[in-house]
């Protein structure tokens, strides 16, 4: 289930829980519903929820809750662009006015909602009546509050129509109550009491709703000052039942409080005053009550705001390659339009690039495995970013913000001070065999007392990456296993490689870099010494010493997080997780390239993989196919249609599929991705792999279009169908979205 179809979810239980009187519960659901909509971008939806949580904060006797919740969703509005929205709120502000008794403000919020509720905006809601009836009916209440009672009468008719338009019969109670004040207030005395009983039996068929509280109250107390004591007491009764089964201390209070005003007129001083102190203690409980509920929204707003972070990360994240930490081609152009704008305002000074080629890596690629190949690019780009690059590198198009910052060699300090820290997360990364120890997997540990900056992507703090070998996986790495391994050079099991410098720049093996709160220094530190435990429960216990003598201690008392880039066979031999057939909309995918691997399975076919991407929900299509050989590597796709693989590659076939070492490989119609920390893998809680059917591609100019009718491997398979239009950029290995995602997406030969 996606995001936002959870937010709807939520939304739905909470005004549930409230027209179930169960406000507490229903405020706590809308508080996560207005989170769910924030964290999706989901604007509209999440002012319409705070603007929701306002009438249950109204609902509960906190006014200064219940503004504050209407003035953050017009603002949300305002900005939205939401006149429905807009209307919504300036109809309860005017509320609030109105049980206050300030019905001239009243007024001027209930008709400026008014003039935003009139056709042909929201003639076609379904609750476009229902709108308009309130609002004629809360300015016949306002200006009878201010004796104005011949617009109190033409709203009065406005809502009888309005609600005959509507046909319903269930706003006759308030039409009815509505009519009864005018009345009285006009002085029509034996008018409203001829229709008493009617008021009473209207108001106790609707005691159960929270909808209807303050209309009740305000009947009750028209009832006294009429001297209808006989038909307040029926009333009052029921109400008092209704608060104490819904547990409200605002609808407590106000039954009191009638109650007090009843012995007041009958004079019983005595019961008056039990009254007053009964009063008081719920005042005070309702107090703790709104105190502890304004702890809550402050905690709602932290999550929110570390929301929008995440959020704000996920951006910067589409401005990185995910296996260099470079810039990726996103980043160039948006560097590239500020350098152009730069230079335009300083008389013409000039700018320089630089491009870099690496020849041969195909073959070495090819000879070596792609796992090599990756390590070259990345400690390529070390050495680039490392020594080729200013130190302010605004005037380039290309620049590395990974987790690490490493500076040249001799610029970067040792660590001279101890450390001493608690961890504030970490993961534990299994990469497989080690390939200079053949009977030993390895575990890359990532501890970090710091969250990365947002701009820098750099941990401001201590960052510990350390090498730990154990036994190599034969399934899936699920958790770290416990014990204590100890830094030494032997590469056991049950050892951790010493930190040294690889000679580029980079650090190998165990380390600890120190960056400082501002990013402008850093100082590195080999661990060649000392523990690492980790607990059953995953924590992490770090107890170990630089080369130079320096201690580095710290605690990870929370799981690590586990991740398998390399490991163990998957034994579900299903693949695909759909419940249902799958229509895919990549309408907005960003993302669509064509990765060229010429003869890539060595059999005179041409090689292409199509990822097609939707960076905002991650969600995309991963298309394996083996077409007809090409003279030149970036001819134009031809127009084709490909069926599943027969086992030997031939032409126009395409790849299942499948899952190897905890990544997908082949042809995925449908599959959903994640982060975690700086590398995507693919989240299977919703995938569906192609085991059968075809998929056409057909170009028109520079403009293709992909067709895909597939089905999955369930039991009962399931079909995935969709068309995707727009342009495909060719681009080389290198130059891919991640190295990690294509290189999960070859086949094994």
């Amino acid at each position: 289930m996606g995001i936002l179809q959870k937010a709807d979810r939520c939304m739905d239980e909470a005004a549930a829980l409230f027209g179930e009187n169960k406000l507490f519960l229903a405020e706590k659901k809308a508080q996560e519903t207005a989170g769910l909509y924030k964290s999706c971008g989901a604007y509209e939806q999440m002012a319409k929820t705070v603007n929701f949580m306002g009438v249950i904060y109204a609902s509960s006797g906190d006014v200064s809750m219940s503004i504050d919740c209407y003035l953050e969703a017009m603002d949300v509005a305002v900005e939205q662009g939401s006149t429905e929205i807009i209307m919504l709120v300036n109809n309860n502000i005017g509320s609030l006015y109105m049980e206050l008794g300030l019905y001239e403000k009243a007024v001027r919020y209930f008709n400026e909602a008014l003039e935003l509720c009139k056709p042909p905006l929201h003639g076609e809601r379904a609750n476009y009546y229902q709108e308009l009836l309130m609002l004629h009916l809360n300015l016949c209440i306002s200006y009878t509050g201010i004796n104005e009672f011949e617009k109190a009468e033409k709203h009065l008719s406005d809502a009888i129509l309005f609600n005959e338009i509507a046909g319903s019969d269930k706003n006759r109670f308030l039409i009815d109550m509505s009519q009864a004040h005018l009345l009285w207030k006009m002085g029509n005395e034996d008018e409203v009491r001829d229709h008493v009983e009617e008021l009473v039996e209207g108001a106790i068929n609707n005691i159960n709703s929270a909808d209807y509280v303050l209309e009740i109250l305000s009947l009750c107390n028209l009832f006294m000052n009429m001297g209808e004591f006989d038909a307040w007491k029926k009333v009052i009764v029921e109400y008092e039942r209704f608060a104490t089964e819904t547990e409200n201390l605002f609808f407590q209070k106000t039954c009191v409080k009638m109650w007090m005003k009843y012995e007041s007129a009958m004079g019983d001083t005595e019961a008056y005053n039990k009254l007053c102190v009964y009063y008081a203690n719920l005042h005070s409980m309702q107090v703790k009550e709104q105190i502890k509920r304004l702890g809550d929204t402050i905690d709602l707003k932290l999550q929110l705001q570390e929301t929008e972070y995440e959020r704000r990360k996920a951006v910067r994240l589409n401005y990185t390659d995910m296996l260099t930490g470079m810039g990726n081609k996103f980043k160039m152009r948006n560097d590239f339009e500020k350098l152009v704008s730069k230079n335009q305002d300083s008389d013409g000074a000039g700018i320089t690039f630089g491009v870099v080629d690496i020849d041969f890596f195909k073959s070495f690629n090819r000879n070596s495995g792609r796992v090599t190949g990756d390590a070259v690019l990345k400690e390529l780009s070390s050495i680039m970013t490392g020594k080729f690059l200013a130190a302010d590198q605004k005037e380039y198009c290309v620049t590395y913000t990974g987790t690490l910052k490493f500076q040249p060699q001799g610029e970067t300090s040792v660590i001279d001070q101890p450390v001493n820290t608690k961890f504030i997360g970490g993961q534990a990364i299994y990469k497989g065999p080690d390939p200079s120890f053949g009977d030993l997997g390895w575990v890359q540990l990532e501890l970090y007392d710091a969250e990365p900056d947002p701009e820098m992507g750099t941990i401001l703090g201590n960052f510990l990456k350390i090498k730990m070998f154990i036994p190599i996986q034969t399934e899936k790495f699920t958790s770290m296993p416990s014990g204590t391994w100890k830094l030494n050079a032997s590469a056991d099991e049950n050892t951790a490689e010493p930190g040294y410098d690889s000679g580029e720049d980079l650090p190998t093996g165990s380390y600890v870099v120190q960056t400082s709160s501002d990013g402008s220094t850093m100082k590195l530190g080999m661990l060649n010494q000392g523990t690492i435990t980790v607990t059953e429960d995953q924590h992490v216990v770090i107890d170990a010493y630089t080369t130079e003598g320096i201690s580095v201690k710290g605690n990870l008392n929370k799981p690590l997080e586990i991740l398998d880039l390399g490991g163990g066979e998957v034994d579900d031999s299903q693949y695909s997780t759909l419940t249902t057939d799958k229509v895919i909309d990549l309408s907005g995918a960003e993302t669509a390239y064509f990765l060229d691997y010429e003869d890539y399975y060595e059999n005179g076919t041409r090689n292409v993989v199509l990822q097609i991407l939707d960076s905002q929900s991650m969600t995309g299509m991963f298309l394996d196919l083996a077409l007809s050989k090409a003279d030149n590597r970036y001819d134009p796709l031809p127009n084709c249609t490909c069926t599943l693989d027969p086992g030997d590659n031939r032409a126009f076939t395409f790849a299942g599929g499948s899952i190897w070492q905890s990544n997908a490989v082949g042809t995925w119609g449908f599959l959903k991705l994640q982060t975690n920390g700086e590398t995507i893998m693919p989240d299977f809680s919703e995938a569906g792999n192609a085991a059968g059917g075809s998929l056409t591609i057909t170009r028109n100019g520079d403009e293709y279009t992909i067709t895909v009718n597939f089905i999955d491997d369930a039991e009962t398979p399931h079909r995935i169908t969709g068309t995707w239009t727009g342009t495909l950029t060719p681009y080389s290995y290198t130059a891919s979205v991640s190295g990690l995602l294509e290189q999960s997406m070859k086949p094994v030969k």
